[in-house]
């Protein structure tokens, strides 16, 4: 019998992308998943989509907030509190996977006993863009491995959709402080790899595809700075705040920062496909 992986997806809104991501989901090779959609108070259709689906497809579940919490953390660890699967996987309600993400990842995952994956991701505007990338086919030899520790997470900045045996997340959850919106994954995969795990693996191709408007890189680059500002300095190793090495990470973040808005603006796919 094979394992089951619950997929937990926040919703604040998302009607415009929310059906493509749900079908990246129902086209998963991988058939032993639930889906646990999140929904935050959101108002425009994305309960109807959602229900609609739910209706479809008895796999897919619908949980309501009774208050918006302003965030998706909060939503993820309610999803933490309802998931059945042995595995958990995370996706944003506009994001796409290659169908065959969770097969690759899971396999993997049992070739080298480890219990926390990730896999490179490529940034996308739109679906079209991903035509090529959706239809490549592969095997476990098609995959390349490579092993991610808390140092380098560190100082590489980068948040993935992983894929996680649930048991690591009884202790450790998501950080709804409103403070560390949007950057309350990385914190936790940081933890995750302090406490839980001594390394995870990465996969390579990009199996996840990420949603990054070109109209949405300026406006947010200084709130996100601000926030991994406050992250790198509160965050503790065995302890300690990071201190003066809180700001060098800081730099780290901002040269990646310049270079993703090159390769969203001047469309270079080397830089768009991000690796680590």
């Amino acid at each position: 019998m094979q394992a089951l992986v619950s997929i937990i997806t926040p919703n604040y809104n998302g009607a415009r992308f929310l059906s493509e991501t749900i079908e990246t989901v129902l086209g998963q090779t991988y058939p032993h998943w639930e889906m646990i959609i999140v929904d935050d108070g959101s108002s425009d259709e994305s309960v109807q989509i959602i229900e609609q689906y739910q209706r479809q497809d008895a796999r897919i579940r619908l949980l309501r907030l009774p208050e918006r919490s302003g965030g998706p953390a909060r939503p993820r660890n309610v999803g933490l509190d309802h998931a059945q699967g042995e595995y958990v996987a995370f996706l944003d309600n506009d994001d796409l996977w290659h169908p065959q993400k969770l097969e690759l990842q899971l396999a993997c995952m049992q070739q080298h006993g480890v219990a926390l994956s990730s896999c490179a991701m490529i940034r996308f505007e739109h679906s079209s863009e991903l035509a090529q990338a959706m239809a490549t086919r592969l095997s476990t030899s098609d995959v390349r491995v490579r092993r991610i520790t808390h140092g380098m997470l560190l100082r590489r900045h980068f948040t993935p959709h992983v894929v996680a045996e649930r048991r690591l997340f009884e202790s450790i959850r998501f950080n709804e402080d409103p403070r560390y919106v949007a950057i309350e994954d990385y914190e936790c995969w940081l933890r995750l790899h302090q406490y839980c795990v001594p390394y995870s693996i990465k996969l390579r191709p990009p199996l996840w595809f990420y949603r990054q408007m070109r109209s949405s890189i300026s406006s947010a680059k200084l709130p996100m700075l601000r926030k991994n500002i406050v992250m790198y300095t509160e965050y503790e190793l065995r302890g300690k705040r990071l201190g003066w090495r809180g700001y060098w990470y800081v730099g780290m973040y901002v040269v990646r920062s310049l270079l993703n808005r090159l390769a969203m603006r001047w469309n270079i796919p080397a830089l768009n496909i991000v690796d680590f």
